[in-house]
């Protein structure tokens, strides 16, 4: 991710980490093909 000014200059670049949890469980849980098939078709790239 990139914050752009309207010189377009690269003003900042930042990173996310996500992380999928089970509330119920209390755990951290990985993700399904089905998840990753819809994040890498709204990135439009692979993981």
């Amino acid at each position: 991710q990139q914050l752009v000014g309207k010189d377009s200059e690269v003003k900042c670049i930042g990173e996310t980490i996500m992380v999928l949890y089970d509330t119920t469980k209390g755990e951290k849980v990985g993700f399904t093909p089905e998840w990753r098939a819809m994040i890498e078709g709204f990135e439009g790239r692979k993981l």
